[in-house]
C-alpha cells in the first residue's frame, strides 16, 4: 500500500487506485521507461537485461496505478516521473516504479526484497534475480547514508 499511499499524499488524498484483476501473487518482467533513472541508471546492464526478459518482479497487489491517473491526476504526473512499467495477468500495464522530480523520494509497486527472502510464495530465485533485487536493495541503502 505505500506505492498507492505516496500517489495518495502527492494527490491530497483523491482516490488514484484502481483494481489489478484478481492476481495477487505474480512474478513479471519489468520494462523500464526510457527516462533517466537514478534507480535503474546503476545497474549493471545485464541484471537490468534480464529482468526485462525473465519474470524478476514480485508483485503482491490487488491495487496498482495505471497510467491514465497521471492524465486525470496533474499533481501527480508533476510530481512523479514514471521509471519502469508492468503487466497483470490479463495483460493490462500498470506503473512499476516512479522517482520525484525534485525529491529524494522513490516509489516501487513490486517488492525486491521477496526474491532473496520470500519462501511460501514462489518470487523468481534464479541468481541474476537475486543479484536485481540486491541491486535494488545497495540503491536504497546508498540513498539513505
Amino acid at each position: 500500500m505505500g506505492f498507492q499511499l505516496l500517489h495518495l499524499l502527492v494527490n491530497n488524498y483523491t482516490d488514484p487506485l484502481q483494481a489489478v484483476a484478481n492476481e495477487v501473487y505474480f512474478t513479471r518482467n519489468i520494462t523500464y521507461d526510457k527516462v533517466s533513472s537514478k534507480l535503474y541508471d546503476s545497474q549493471k546492464s545485464n541484471v537490468k537485461d534480464y529482468a526485462e526478459k525473465v519474470g524478476s518482479a514480485f508483485y503482491n497487489h490487488h491495487w496498482a496505478i495505471f497510467d491514465d491517473v497521471y492524465t486525470r491526476y496533474p499533481k501527480i504526473a508533476s510530481f512523479f516521473k514514471r521509471t519502469a512499467h508492468s503487466f497483470n495477468g490479463i495483460n493490462q500495464t500498470f506503473v512499476a516504479s516512479v522517482e520525484a522530480y525534485d525529491y529524494p523520494v522513490y516509489g516501487v509497486q513490486y517488492h525486491p526484497e521477496k526474491n532473496q527472502f520470500e519462501w511460501l510464495l514462489s518470487p523468481n530465485r534464479d541468481p541474476t534475480a537475486i543479484k536485481w533485487s540486491q541491486s535494488i536493495s545497495n540503491f536504497f541503502v546508498n540513498e539513505a547514508r
